[in-house]
């Protein structure tokens, strides 16, 4: 009887504990593919609205906002895209002078990681 007591309390032992390991997890996490990166595999435009969503990285338009001082020209292709961990925004322009520029932005914080071109 000892015996069968014991395997009951710990059994109920370890669901409780599943119960609480599972109420731990975010509800979002599923949903929305929050913090999972279970949504790299869509279009960059669909990635970067759920990434928004999920408060991982800022609007294009805050980033645009936030590079425009630092770019002569218009700007004439985005694209958002992981590299080496992190969101980046990669902003194609034509500078003043007509050259190609690409800027690689960090989607989260809106700073300049690099810029390639424009020579």
């Amino acid at each position: 009887m000892f015996y069968s007591f014991r395997r009951n309390l710990l059994s109920m032992g370890t669901a409780v504990l599943l119960v609480l390991l599972l109420a731990a997890v975010p509800a979002s996490a599923d949903d929305e593919g929050c913090g999972t990166g279970g949504y790299e595999r869509e279009h960059d435009h669909e990635k970067a609205r759920r990434a928004v969503e999920c408060g991982e990285v800022m609007p294009l338009a805050d980033v645009l906002a936030a590079v425009s001082p630092h770019i002569s020209g218009r700007i004439i292709e985005a694209e958002f895209e992981r590299e080496d961990g992190i969101w980046v925004y990669e902003l194609k322009y034509i500078d003043s002078r007509g050259y190609l520029v690409e800027l690689y932005v960090d989607a989260r914080t809106g700073r300049i990681l690099k810029s390639e071109g424009g020579e």
